[in-house]
């Protein structure tokens, strides 16, 4: 990259919208390729799921500590659009593995409902209408419908 020489940042929420974006157009191969490198940033060799961090430098090394609820829902987005183009039953596992292991830690409980923008055990367990829409659509798309619910709970 143009940054080589300098400290670069990889979102993951950008490769996401990339993976998707090259999934519609056909371009399936490239949008696997960007997959498989967030599937190895998320699954220790035990085959574990650790959701993703907020950034990440070009060894893949995490360059924010930050667990971001909306950033996690957009990669499994991209899993799930992926699987319905490829008919791939693993990438639409994960999209499901990643949707649970944010429930898992950004559930909120209590009168508001809804997730919180980054996990619990981050720094800043605030609540964003923002990562709860797309939480909604994630669960929406995955068939979840009480998460989708829980979501819309706090977005009402």
């Amino acid at each position: 990259p143009e940054c080589a020489k300098q400290n670069c940042r990889f979102d993951p929420y950008d490769n996401a919208v990339a993976a998707i974006y090259l999934t519609y157009r056909g371009n399936l191969s490239e949008a696997a390729n960007i997959l498989i490198g967030l599937r190895r940033l998320m699954y220790d060799d035990s085959g574990r799921l650790e959701l993703l961090r907020s950034a990440y430098t070009e060894k893949g090394l995490p360059q924010e500590w930050f667990i971001d609820t909306g950033n996690n829902a957009w990669v499994a987005m991209a899993f799930a659009h992926y699987a319905a183009a490829s008919g791939s039953s693993c990438d639409a596992a994960t999209a499901h593995d990643i949707l649970h292991a944010i429930v898992g830690e950004s559930s909120c409980k209590g009168s508001l409902g809804g997730f919180t923008g980054r996990a619990q055990n981050s720094r800043g367990g605030y609540r964003a209408t923002e990562h709860n829409i797309d939480m909604f659509a994630l669960a929406r798309m995955l068939g979840e419908k009480e998460i989708m619910d829980q979501a819309a709970e706090f977005v009402r």
